[in-house]
């Protein structure tokens, strides 16, 4: 078998490269040991509305889309009172089996061949070795997940820098109470309620009420009460909450992506690539975007290399900074996040702008500074902060 691309893994990642590639008329494989309809996340995720547009992949609608962002977002300190409320963000609240289904079926429609339960065992240079045989590609992508398919040697990630992360969509069996719930932490229903630093710096369990079912998402470091733990936990301390509709957990890489994303006609992509917006931990938007990247450079002729020159000048730096602030908010307790929201620091423009992975709006840029500078004070007055 000969072909432009063959691609190993197709979640998020992998299938909108499937996609991309073959919408430029390469002839594209693609490989996922798993079945087509379990492969990567079965959960709910935020997606920051740009990556899509970027990408050139249209935005969730219908049911894929279980939140538009319009609804205000309560990023409460530990258990409360204090918080920072965002009103409205460009963030979709995105069902992901539906969106990997969506960008497989874009990937069949464009013309490439995607194999199911396949798993891939070697490359040699010049032949991929698979399950259902040699495949002779022009290029690769590694699309196969944190610890990638073993195909050329990457550095293994940190234990420090993994985030455990679950979410689960579940039934709500007394509606009354759940919204007594919301309004009693000061939000209405719609509205998303996320408390921080609940289970260790960095952690965080969001919730939020969608018609008659609730997701819950919780995040911590690898040391912290697991993700699944802190989740379950919730659920136990709440009667109104029902069964389990869908929902999974997975480790998310979170620190600094990876300085080299080629390695001859290899390129890495997703999380393999380290391609993680770490102050929230996710990587599917940003990734749908190296899709894009890739797809242009591959189509173009360019190769590995150029793809990853282009990715990493034009959206490392952001994520090499949210990998910085993810590791010093690790050292944060409750008490000290409420003092970088007293500071002006941690302030609605702020939080924004990190749920949106971008740089702050230039009017935004003076109250931050003078956070900032209030915080530097705050530390010689004992507010004892972590260093950045």
């Amino acid at each position: 078998m000969v072909c432009d691309v063959a691609i190993v893994g197709l979640g998020t990642a992998g299938a909108a490269a499937a996609a991309l590639c073959a919408q430029r008329g390469l002839s594209v494989m693609g490989f996922d040991r798993t079945e087509l309809d379990q492969a990567g996340a079965r959960w709910v995720n935020g997606v920051t509305g740009w990556c899509f547009d970027d990408a050139g992949i249209p935005r969730s609608t219908g049911a894929e889309l279980r939140g538009s962002g319009d609804q205000s977002f309560h990023l409460i300190v530990g258990w409360g009172p204090k918080r920072v409320v965002v009103k409205g963000r460009d963030v979709l609240d995105v069902d992901m089996r539906m969106l990997v289904d969506r960008l497989q079926s874009m990937a069949w429609d464009a013309g490439a061949t995607l194999h199911s339960r396949c798993a891939v065992h070697s490359w040699d240079g010049e032949v991929l070795h698979t399950d259902d045989g040699p495949v002779v590609p022009k290029w690769v992508v590694d699309a196969s997940g944190i610890k990638g398919a073993g195909l050329v040697p990457i550095p293994p990630v940190d234990v420090s820098d993994i985030c455990t992360a679950a979410q689960e969509v579940r039934q709500v069996t007394d509606t009354a109470a759940a919204q007594r719930w919301f309004h009693g932490n000061g939000a209405r229903e719609g509205e998303n309620v996320c408390f921080t630093g609940v289970a260790g710096g960095y952690s965080i369990l969001n919730v939020h009420l969608h018609k008659e079912e609730i997701s819950i998402l919780t995040g911590t470091m690898t040391g912290q009460t697991s993700g699944r733990a802190l989740l379950q936990s919730f659920v136990d301390e709440h009667s109104w909450i029902g069964p389990k509709i869908f929902g999974g957990a997975r480790a998310i890489p979170v620190g600094m992506p990876r300085r080299q994303l080629a390695h001859g006609k290899i390129a890495l992509l997703g999380d393999a690539a380290g391609q993680v917006y770490a102050a929230h931990g996710s990587g599917i938007g940003i990734q749908m975007v190296a899709a894009r990247v890739l797809a242009d450079a591959l189509a173009q002729g360019r190769g590995p290399a150029s793809y990853s020159r282009r990715f990493l000048r034009k959206y490392a730096p952001s994520l090499a900074i949210s990998a910085r602030f993810a590791r010093f908010s690790r050292g944060l307790s409750p008490d000290q996040i409420g003092k970088l929201i007293d500071s002006g620091l941690m302030s609605e423009a702020m939080c924004r702008a990190t749920m949106e992975q971008r740089p702050p709006h230039l009017a935004d840029l003076p109250p931050l500074l003078g956070g900032a500078l209030r915080l530097v004070s705050g530390r010689t007055a004992g507010w004892d902060l972590p260093t950045p």
